[in-house]
């Protein structure tokens, strides 16, 4: 029984970390936004920063790919599927 409840407490880490991410995504939109529309900010001012919001941006894009792939080979060992054949197909 112990091990059902680790599964599921690991699958809801999964969903915490997508969720977190999630959060993460929207807040970085508000920054863009905010900086793109700033009256107050030289246009210098704005490229650097949304120089900044790309590169995070980026790295953003690479974590949500990753978290997909955590929660899909996760689903796939909960299945009962064997760790060599999912490492076969990585």
């Amino acid at each position: 029984m112990e091990d059902e409840s680790d599964l599921i407490r690991i699958s809801k880490y999964i969903d915490n970390l997508i969720q977190a991410s999630l959060e993460l995504r929207s807040k970085l939109t508000s920054v863009i936004l905010a900086t793109e529309c700033s009256e107050q900010l030289s246009d210098q001012a704005k490229a650097l920063i949304l120089k900044y919001t790309d590169s995070i941006e980026e790295k953003d894009d690479a974590l949500v790919f990753t978290e997909r792939q955590l929660q899909e080979v996760f689903e796939r060992l909960q299945s009962g599927e064997k760790v060599g054949d999912i490492i076969k197909d990585s």
